[in-house]
C-alpha cells in the first residue's frame, strides 16, 4: 500500500509480483507519467495488480500517460485499475489503460479496468483501453479491456478499445468490453471497438486479427470522420510500407449508433464513414499496396445520423462489414 505521491521510476530489471496488488498509486505528471516511466528492452513486469491514479498535465510534446508511460519490454499478466486522466496545452497526448506508447515491446495477457479520460489537448489525442500508440512497432497480445474510455477533445484523432493509434506491430486476440465515450471530435477523428486508427506508414506492417469487440461505441461529436466496430479507420500514410495493413479474423458484436454534425463538407474530405468492420479503407499508393479486410463477422445493428446542420456537401455511408473503401 502506497501511502504518499509516487515519482514515475525506470524498471531496467524484472518485478514479478506473485500476484500481488499494490493500491494507493497516485502520480501527477507532465511528462511520462505512470507507475513506471518505462520499461528497458530487457525489463518485463508481470503477474501484478495496480490500483490507483495517473494524471498528466503535459508539459513535452508528446507526453505519455498509463501504468507504464514507455513500453520497450514486456507485460505479462498484469491487471490496471488505474484512473487515468490527460490534458495538454503544450501538445499531443498517448494515453493508455497500460502503456502510453508501445515500442517495440510487447503486452500479453493483460488487462484493463480503469477509466481513461482525455480533456483538452492543443495537439493529437491517441487513446486505447491498452495502449494510446502502439510506434514503431509492437505486441499487444490476448489483452482485455473492460475500463470506459471518455473523450471531452476536439483533438481526438484515434480512440480504441485496445489502441487508440497502431503504426506497425501486431494488435491480436483482443477483447474490449468497455464503453468509448466521444463527446468532441475532429475532422480526421477515427473510433474504433478495438483500434480507432490502423496508420499503414512505416517499414513494419500493422495488424489487427482475432479481435472482438463486445464494448459500447457512444459517439456525439460536432465532426467526425470514421468510425467502425472493430478499426476505426485504415490510412495509407504512403510512406515505405512492407505489405498491406490486414484486419482479419475479427468480429463485432455490438450496435454502433453515431450522430455528428458539420462532418467534412467544407474540408476536402466526402463525408462520413460508419462500418460494422472498419469504418474507412484508404490507399495512396493503390497499384501497390492493398489495405485487406478478410474473414470478419459483424452482428451489430449500425445507425448513423447527420444533424440539420451539417452542409450541403456532407454524405454519410454505412456499410455493414467498411463504411468507404478506396483501392
Amino acid at each position: 500500500t502506497l501511502t504518499s505521491a509516487w515519482i514515475p521510476v525506470e524498471l531496467t530489471g524484472t518485478l514479478d509480483g506473485q500476484g500481488h496488488v499494490i493500491s494507493g498509486l497516485s502520480v501527477s505528471a507532465g511528462d511520462d507519467a505512470g507507475m513506471f516511466s518505462s520499461l528497458a528492452a530487457d525489463a518485463t513486469l508481470k503477474n501484478i495488480t495496480v490500483e490507483g491514479s495517473v494524471t498528466l498535465t503535459a508539459e513535452q510534446h508528446p507526453a505519455q500517460a498509463g501504468l507504464v508511460a514507455n513500453l520497450y519490454g514486456t507485460m505479462y499478466k498484469v491487471v490496471s485499475r488505474v484512473a487515468v486522466t490527460a490534458s495538454s496545452e503544450k501538445g499531443a497526448c498517448y494515453m493508455g489503460g497500460l502503456v502510453g506508447q508501445l515500442s517495440d515491446g510487447s503486452i500479453i495477457e493483460c488487462s484493463n479496468e480503469g477509466c481513461l479520460t482525455l480533456h483538452q489537448t492543443v495537439g493529437k489525442g491517441y487513446i486505447g483501453g491498452a495502449a494510446g500508440v502502439v510506434y514503431p512497432a509492437g505486441l499487444v497480445d490476448k489483452c482485455v479491456n473492460t475500463g470506459s474510455i471518455i473523450t471531452e477533445s476536439g483533438n481526438t484523432d484515434g480512440l480504441g478499445g485496445v489502441v487508440g493509434l497502431q503504426q506497425g506491430g501486431d494488435v491480436k486476440g483482443c477483447t474490449d468490453e468497455g464503453k468509448l465515450s466521444v463527446n468532441a471530435g475532429r475532422l480526421s477523428c477515427h473510433v474504433g471497438g478495438v483500434v480507432g486508427t490502423l496508420y499503414n506508414y512505416t517499414s513494419k506492417a500493422a495488424k489487427v486479427s482475432e479481435c472482438i469487440n463486445r464494448g459500447g461505441l457512444e459517439i456525439s461529436a460536432p465532426s467526425m470522420q470514421a468510425v467502425g466496430g472493430v478499426v476505426g479507420g485504415i490510412i495509407d500514410g504512403g510512406g515505405e510500407v512492407s505489405a498491406p495493413a490486414e484486419v482479419s479474423e475479427c468480429e463485432n458484436h455490438v450496435p454502433v449508433s453515431v450522430k455528428v454534425g458539420k462532418t467534412a463538407g467544407d474540408s476536402g474530405l466526402d463525408g462520413f464513414y460508419l462500418g460494422g468492420i472498419v469504418g474507412s479503407i484508404d490507399a495512396l499508393n493503390e497499384s501497390l499496396i492493398v489495405n485487406v479486410v478478410r474473414n470478419c463477422r459483424n452482428t451489430g445493428d449500425l445507425h448513423a445520423t447527420l444533424s440539420s446542420d451539417a452542409g450541403a456537401n456532407n454524405a454519410v455511408k454505412v456499410g455493414g462489414i467498411c463504411g468507404n473503401t478506396r483501392g
